[in-house]
């Protein structure tokens, strides 16, 4: 893995317990890791830092993981 700018990752979950955990482990790593628990969260997210990786669950309140990916890659 690049050191730098390839070590940002967004995780959007609704369950945000295992989304943080997930985070967790990652730091250990040295990732920079953001949560979101909501694809409308995610999107400010993602606009705002720009990270490198995005994991997503699919079954999101609002709007699916498949949404979120078709709005963040209209608005890049």
């Amino acid at each position: 893995m690049e050191t730098g700018n390839a070590r940002r990752i967004l995780i959007i979950d609704d369950n945000v317990s295992l989304a943080e955990n997930i985070a967790e482990i990652l730091q250990f790593d040295g990732y920079i890791t953001d949560v979101a628990a909501s694809a409308e969260s995610g999107l400010t997210k993602a606009l705002e830092h720009e990270p490198n990786v995005i994991v997503s669950d699919y079954r999101l309140p609002g709007m699916t993981g498949a949404v979120f990916v078709e709005q963040f890659l209209r608005t890049r």
